[in-house]
């Protein structure tokens, strides 16, 4: 545990964000298994809000971990590209066959397992497409 401790320290993680954030994770996932108790007897098991979390609590761990390990300068590079795939799938979605009508609208990709809005993307590479641009020095402007 304490080789743990000193790695993420060398990584300059902030320990008590990092433990707030578990107890929120830990807190959170009560509250789902508690609130969804009486669709266990309904439904299976693999199919319930508490493991669906689990699962959005995974990825978002590894896309955080993803972030602490990697310098951002390297990202910097990939911001213009992030910016115009994003266009790109933004304009995919309004094709009929290709983008997905649900609840009422057509902004989505049905990846088989799950739904995936390319505007959440967009709004992630316009913030660092934003800041690759006001970072840039006057005379590239």
């Amino acid at each position: 545990m304490e080789s743990v401790l000193v790695h993420l320290r060398k990584l300059r993680v902030d320990l008590l964000l990092l433990f707030s954030l578990l107890g929120l994770m830990v807190f959170g996932a009560t509250f789902i298994l508690s609130a969804a108790m009486d669709q266990y007897e309904i439904e299976p098991l693999l199919n319930t809000y508490f493991f669906r979390q689990l699962g959005f609590y995974a990825v978002g761990l590894t896309i955080g971990l993803f972030f602490i390990v990697v310098d951002y300068h390297r990202l910097a590079g990939w911001a213009r590209t992030a910016y115009w795939i994003t266009i790109i799938l933004l304009i995919l979605v309004l094709i009929p066959g290709i983008g997905v009508v649900r609840y009422g609208a057509q902004r989505w990709f049905d990846l088989g397992i799950t739904l995936i809005q390319p505007s959440e993307f967009a709004k992630l590479a316009f913030i660092f497409a934003l800041a690759d641009f006001l970072t840039r020095p006057n005379e590239e402007m």
